[in-house]
């Protein structure tokens, strides 16, 4: 069932929504050739597409349709009108039916979204999650390969062991929640920060050469120092970043190298320090 959430997801909600409404009519021409067969329970199977793909009201619409086509084809006798109260029932009958199934699979549906939407954001801080971000990440290299723009990505690592200690006097999670708030009011809307781990917070600037980004990374840097002397929350940091004039080969690689920066800069004696380079096709640095 997930695998096939997923790849719905994946594909386009109106095409579904499209194949669903003619699954119906398909279902309604088959069931007028073939009253011998029990057609009702396939007709589940175009609601739940237009409800997944679509939305509660579009699964809504589809079982009113499906209703109408499942009682003109079965149940309708225009020669026999003494009959249309039951006539009437049985249809009221079959949509209630119809009716129920699209809210409970729309409340399947939500609980999908919610469940989905929850794995993208890291719970403390609210930013956006480690696992997420690594598939934005992939989208970004492969959106850099297709029009040949330059990305900056900066990873920003705070001291683990005295981050720690300082969660022994109740501060850590104001400070990381802190930090989450400078960094996501430093960078534009168009780029992309997630809480990667522990004490690991990542900053993705889509189309942006080696001085747009050192620019960022310096704003970065004193927003964060300031944060820390205005708290008094004495936690060294370090930020690596670099500029990527051409597409790394895969979304570990690029981690790999940005990630061994940051933990450079963070064990350097100074209590903040960047580490700054542009990785060029052959991953050389400058």
């Amino acid at each position: 069932m997930k695998e096939v959430a997923e790849y719905m997801d994946r594909q386009s909600r109106q095409g579904f929504v499209a194949l669903g409404y003619v699954l119906i009519v398909l279902l309604g021409l088959i069931d007028y050739l073939t009253k011998q067969l029990t057609i009702e329970p396939f007709y589940l199977l175009p609601l739940a597409l237009i409800t997944w793909s679509g939305s509660r009201r579009n699964g809504f619409i589809a079982a009113f349709i499906s209703s109408g086509i499942w009682y003109v084809v079965n149940r309708y006798d225009p020669h026999d009108p003494g009959v249309l109260g039951v006539q009437l029932w049985n249809l009221a009958w079959q949509a209630g039916l119809f009716l129920v199934f699209v809210m409970l699979f729309a409340a399947l549906k939500s609980a999908h979204d919610y469940r989905k939407q929850m794995t993208r954001l890291d719970p403390l801080t609210g930013m956006l999650s480690g696992t997420f971000f690594q598939e934005l990440a992939l989208v970004e290299i492969r959106r850099s390969e297709r029009y040949d723009h330059p990305f900056t990505l900066a990873f920003i690592e705070f001291d683990l062991a005295t981050l720690r200690s300082a969660g022994d006097s109740g501060h850590i999670s104001s400070l990381l929640r802190s930090v989450a708030e400078v960094v996501r009011s430093a960078v534009r809307g168009t780029d992309m920060a997630a809480r990667l781990d522990y004490a690991t917070f990542a900053v993705l600037l889509p189309e942006t050469p080696n001085e747009s980004g050192r620019v960022v990374v310096k704003k970065l840097q004193e927003q964060l120092a300031a944060l820390l002397r205005q708290n008094e929350w004495q936690v060294p940091f370090g930020i690596g970043a670099a500029t990527f004039m051409s597409p790394p080969a895969s979304v570990d690689e690029m981690f790999r190298k940005v990630g061994g920066l940051a933990h450079s800069a963070s064990r350097r004696s100074s209590h903040t320090t960047i580490r700054y380079e542009v990785v060029d096709r052959a991953m050389e640095v400058a």
